[in-house]
């Protein structure tokens, strides 16, 4: 694997307060106990960063925006222009694959499902719609979490005996999304991780 915090989607403005659009477990969901359970079971690798389980999330949309970017009427419009999209959402499962190596990073791929992509888009248009059009990044390839970061260059080698161990720990299972979160993301390249803080969060569908 290769360096995650070298890839250019992560040379940010400022790495603490950009605005991203989460879809976050539920605290008692079981996926946060599981990774929990699979990063001890797997344990330190070289030059990988466990994410934290608390931490977990499946990106939306990233935005290059952060609050100080904006004055309070915007801001309202952003907040009210969620609350839109995540009433016009319903509920939906992704069905995730065990954890894999990737080639920056050990992700579990969803299923994409009919309302995933349908919540990418509401958001896009909605974010568009407001003025905000040019914060909008790439939007994600598919449902995905990130299980853990390549902090420094991994060797083949170290790479292929990963994926055995990966493939004795880690299991398949669901995640259920009924909510849409707007947080503010700390980049920690010094730690390999990313850590946030939830600002808003709306139920889909009410």
């Amino acid at each position: 694997m290769k360096r995650f915090f070298d890839r250019p989607d992560t040379q940010w403005r400022s790495l603490t307060g950009a605005l991203h659009l989460y879809a976050l477990p539920d605290p008692s969901d079981p996926v946060i106990a599981r990774t929990s359970k699979e990063g001890a079971r797997i344990g330190r690798w070289p030059g990988l960063a466990l994410q934290p389980p608390l931490f977990l999330h499946m990106t939306l949309q990233r935005l290059d925006l952060y609050r100080e970017d904006m004055d309070q009427m915007t801001w309202n419009h952003l907040l009210e222009g969620m609350e839109k999209v995540s009433s016009d959402l319903d509920p939906f499962t992704v069905e995730f694959a065990r954890p894999c190596i990737r080639e920056t990073a050990i992700e579990a791929l969803g299923t994409p499902v009919g309302q995933w992509h349908q919540a990418v888009t509401a958001i896009r248009g909605a974010m568009t719609e407001l003025g905000l059009g040019s914060s909008l990044t790439d939007e994600p390839f598919g449902p995905h979490y990130t299980f853990a970061y390549c902090q420094n260059d991994t060797s083949s080698r170290e790479d292929a005996q990963l994926g055995k161990a990966l493939e004795r720990v880690c299991k398949p299972h669901s995640w259920r999304v009924d909510t849409l979160h707007l947080v503010a993301v700390e980049q920690r390249p010094d730690e390999g991780v990313f850590r946030f803080e939830r600002l808003y969060c709306w139920p889909l569908g009410i």
